[in-house]
């Protein structure tokens, strides 16, 4: 068996339909045998695992099939580190796929680095209307980014449990640690809009924002001060750490503003208002969001704030032909 340049983590749950698309998309390429891909089924009640499976059996010395109890994303993450094997980590969702026609030379390139973190561009794919859209303006999200392996071991990361949108915990995590970033110019991954519902969709957002909140509650609370506060973390690892979270800090406000104007739905944007001034006053003034600045200066005006943005997202769905 050949020694392994990149471990390939894939989360599955009852995607049976999108294994086999995803797995084709990592085959056929020339530097397969330094893949070491493990698909992780998070207790799928269809047939996930057993096409996972067939491919372990077609290609044991590549690939690996793990059946779990159902744990949530992150978990599928926690069971693949410990078992990867690859120089560097890399994750992929299983209805997602790679850019088979530049991985050869993205793999080329990590044989040839030793840094913590190389992040390249990626793409949308929607699904809809059968279009890419390759994002090369991007701020450290998961799809961009690389790990070196013994890092994540070293540092004994692990990502929060039977939660949505975990990915930014791996990728601050990540980001917190690394102490050398390199470029890699061309896209690896293809994101798929427009799947089911997925969890960037408006009502995935609605429906767990109290997970969206649990995930910045933590990495605030145990990360942020440490990396802003450390002279030992260097500026650019300080500045990625630090737009990434006020990403986040800034779509809770969008997903609360979504919810239609109640004296409950108000008291909700009070008390995470009120509690990420306590909490982190510096990124509670960095917040610069027009919405958040004018309910902050007065917060009866809510359901004009609501009904606006509501008609600014029909106007602008109407522009789009969606």
């Amino acid at each position: 068996m050949s020694s392994k340049t990149l471990t390939i983590s894939i989360a599955a749950y009852n995607a049976h339909e999108y294994v086999d698309r995803c797995l084709s998309s990592l085959i056929g390429i020339k530097h397969f045998d330094k893949l070491d891909i493990i698909l992780v089924d998070d207790g799928s009640k269809d047939n996930t695992y057993n096409l996972a499976k067939s491919y372990e059996d077609k290609y044991p010395d590549s690939v690996k099939a793990i059946k779990k109890e159902n744990g949530g994303w992150g978990s599928t993450i926690n069971a693949s580190l410990k078992l990867a094997s690859g120089k560097y980590f890399k994750i992929l969702d299983v209805d997602d796929r790679f850019y088979a026609s530049n991985l050869d030379e993205f793999i080329d390139f990590l044989d040839n680095t030793n840094t913590d973190i190389v992040s390249s561009p990626y793409s949308f794919y929607y699904v809809n209307k059968d279009k890419y859209d390759v994002i090369n303006n991007y701020k450290y999200e998961m799809h961009s980014l690389t790990f070196r392996t013994s890092m994540l071991k070293e540092k004994n990361i692990t990502i929060t449990e039977k939660c949505f949108y975990a990915d930014v915990e791996v990728s601050l995590k990540g980001i917190k640690y690394a102490k050398s970033f390199a470029k890699f110019n061309k896209p690896i991954y293809i994101y798929s809009i427009g799947i089911g519902d997925q969890s960037i969709s408006d009502n995935s957002f609605k429906k767990n924002v109290d997970q969206h909140f649990t995930i910045l509650k933590n990495l605030i609370i145990s990360d942020y001060a440490e990396v802003m506060e450390d002279d030992n973390f260097d500026g650019s690892v300080k500045n990625a750490y630090n737009d990434r979270l006020l990403e986040m800090i800034n779509k809770h406000y969008s997903i609360l503003f979504k919810f239609s104007p109640s004296s409950e739905n108000k008291q909700k944007i009070i008390d995470f208002d009120n509690w990420l001034k306590s909490a982190s006053s510096s990124l509670y003034n960095a917040c610069k969001l027009s919405r958040v600045k004018l309910f902050r200066k007065n917060n009866t005006l809510y359901p004009i704030i609501y009904f606006l943005l509501k008609l600014r997202t029909m106007v602008y769905n109407i522009v789009k032909g969606r």
